[in-house]
């Protein structure tokens, strides 16, 4: 596949000063690979898609200069290995101080550290000093979260984008194996991620693009790929063999397991280093796309069903983690991809959120 970018991607960021000068560098590099569009900010730079002018702006209200040690934000962001990934690490961090900063903090440090995993802020708001922990929530759905990736990609770089749109769908095949795949090691995902590329390669939507066919069967049989009218859009849908409050439970469980992981590495930290002032815990979850299927579908159940047993899983969710920690915690998550909401504790805390059914997965 014949496309430099490099020109372009200069001439691009001029247009993003803040994105250009924290990120630009990683970039760069990350757009020397053979598969660098599979980045999503990359493409979103080329396309000057909103979703990038978003960030510039997050970056912008953040007022990042003033963070204490805010380089260690970006110490360790290259533009190879799990790159793709830590940005979004990265991009989680930055929500957090933009939040921080529109909710009162006027003093918020990077806390660092060369020897042992610690928490990502301490922030100050009047007299009170409250530590903070940022987690990138990533999707169950890493495979598929990949193939859109990879096809959204591959539109760029045929210019597929200016002819069709896509849909891509699992199938009943997937939806079988879709619990198997979320309990996989990193190395089987890694390993499945390159079978996957292998399996997408630039020819493949060749046939589509000539009108040959409208759709195809992708990944042994585990994706449906159709060319939609509305060129250039990509819409992702799952059909989701689970029922919702299967999904729904399965989602509660890895927010508790990021939570306790979260507020564990907290109370460490505290213990250590014996700072008494702190009187407070913030835990962020964030992620690589807020309006995936299952977070919608969690909040469907929670707040436009009220379900007595997904709201049992939620206060108990909360029972255990505070046994974690010997300060009050808030945990904090997106809903509907908008601003950081503290997650309810009950129907009654959470039903001011719920304005009908949010479930929608569409491109970037």
């Amino acid at each position: 596949m014949e496309y430099s970018i490099a020109i372009e991607l200069q001439s691009k960021l001029v247009n993003y000063p803040l994105i250009s000068k924290y990120l630009g560098q990683s970039l760069i590099e990350r757009s020397k690979a053979n598969d660098w569009f599979e980045n999503r900010l990359l493409r979103a730079i080329l396309l000057d898609k909103q979703w990038i002018k978003d960030k510039e702006e997050l970056l912008k209200k953040s007022q990042i200069d003033q963070v204490a040690n805010a380089q260690e934000i970006f110490k360790n962001i290259r533009g190879y290995g799990d790159y793709d990934m830590q940005l979004f690490d990265t991009l989680t961090e930055i929500e957090v101080i933009s939040w921080a900063r529109s909710n009162g903090y006027t003093h918020i440090d990077k806390i660092t550290s060369e020897r042992e995993k610690v928490p990502d802020f301490i922030m100050s708001k009047g007299q009170e000093m409250h530590i903070s922990e940022a987690k990138d929530f990533r999707e169950r759905d890493y495979l598929l979260d990949f193939i859109y990736d990879r096809l959204a990609g591959l539109m760029l770089v045929t210019k597929a984008y200016r002819k069709i749109g896509l849909k891509i769908e699992t199938t009943l095949k997937y939806e079988q194996i879709r619990d198997c795949l979320a309990g996989e090691k990193t190395s089987q995902k890694q390993a499945r991620i390159v079978a996957a590329r292998d399996s997408l390669p630039s020819d493949i939507l060749i046939p589509l693009l000539n009108g040959e066919t409208n759709g195809l069967q992708v990944i042994n049989g585990l994706f449906n790929i159709e060319t939609m009218t509305k060129t250039g859009a990509i819409e992702v849908s799952s059909i989701h063999s689970s029922d919702p409050r299967t999904t729904c439970l399965l989602m509660l469980e890895k927010i508790q397991g990021k939570l306790q992981d979260s507020l564990k590495q907290i109370a460490t930290f505290c213990n250590k280093h014996g700072d008494e002032n702190i009187s407070k815990a913030i835990v962020f979850l964030s992620g690589t796309d807020q309006s995936a299927d299952e977070w919608d579908t969690m909040w469907d159940v929670l707040i436009g069903f009220n379900d007595r047993e997904a709201w049992m899983k939620v206060e108990q969710l909360y029972l255990d983690a505070q046994k974690l920690i010997g300060i009050p915690f808030e945990l904090m998550t997106v809903y509907d991809a908008g601003d950081y909401v503290t997650f309810p504790r009950s129907y009654e805390q959470g039903k001011h959120l719920y304005k009908g059914s949010i479930r929608a997965h569409s491109d970037e």
